[in-house]
Parts: C-alpha cells; structure tokens; sequence
C-alpha cells in the first residue's frame, strides 16, 4: 500500500466494501422472507429487480446533487435510513404483521442510498492525484466482491 493508501483511504475502502455487503445481504434476507412468506419464486426475483430499480433511480439522481451536501452526512443519514427500513420490517415481521409489501417497501427504501456516490466524492480528497486511478479501480473492485453480484443465485 506504501503512499498510496493513507489510513482515511483505507477506512472508508473498508467501509464502502461494508457498505455493499450490508446492501446485498440486506436484500437477501427480505428476498428470502418473501419467498418464505408468498412461496413464489416470481416475488424474490421481483424484490431483487425493486431493490436494483431503487438503486439506479438513485445513481441517475443523486450524481449531481452530491456536491452541494456534506459527504459524510449523506454517508451516515443514507445508511441510518438503510438500517431504519431493514429494522422496520424486522419489527413489523416480529409483531406478525407479515405482508408482501412491508418487505418491499423495505427492500425499496433500504435501496435508495447515496452511499457510494458520497464515498466516492470523496476519494479524491484523499488520494494523491497521481494515484487516483489505481485507488478508484482498487475500491471499485473491492466493492463489487462485497456485493457478490457475480455470483449465481441457487435455483430452487
């Protein structure tokens, strides 16, 4: 890592591959609760397709508007809303009221975070401008190995 990677760097690469391993799991969890709940195959890949939608809106919208916030905030008030959305239906499930659509809604607004657009804004500020390019590329591929979204999901 030598002058590359200063230790800011390293927490928030650390906290991005976080970051997307809390969203991928988070989705697999409700994905799995709705197929427990509906039995159908066609509503888990539904829920995958609404918690993907939610995370494209987010990206088309949000990329222009993240210079006028405070990067930090954003990054904390979007995964404080993760987590309230994860912890809602986890509540709701609990006090049986187990619905199809509180583990959508849940998966839709767990979705709608500007996580990564904030963290990445912030890079560099904390890359040298002559590394910027190795530590973008490093980041970016850490982050898509903590999404195991390359990986088959078993058929069922």
């Amino acid at each position: 890592m030598g002058d590359t990677w200063n230790r800011s760097l390293v927490w928030l690469c650390v906290d991005q591959m976080r970051s997307a391993f809390a969203a991928t799991a988070g989705t697999f969890v409700l994905s799995w609760m709705l197929y427990e709940w509906t039995g159908s195959k066609a509503a888990m890949g539904g829920l995958w397709l609404l918690s993907l939608s939610g995370q494209w809106l987010v990206q088309w919208l949000a990329g222009p508007l993240i210079d006028r916030w405070r990067r930090v905030s954003v990054m904390r008030i979007s995964e404080t809303i993760r987590g309230a959305a994860y912890v809602w239906v986890w509540v709701m499930w609990t006090a049986g009221q187990k619905e199809a659509w509180i583990i959508m809604a849940g998966s839709f607004i767990g979705s709608l975070q500007v996580y990564d657009a904030a963290a990445g804004a912030i890079v560099p500020k904390l890359a040298k401008a002559d590394k910027l390019v190795r530590v973008n590329a490093a980041s970016s591929g850490l982050g898509q190995l903590a999404r195991l979204r390359h990986c088959r999901q078993p058929v069922f």
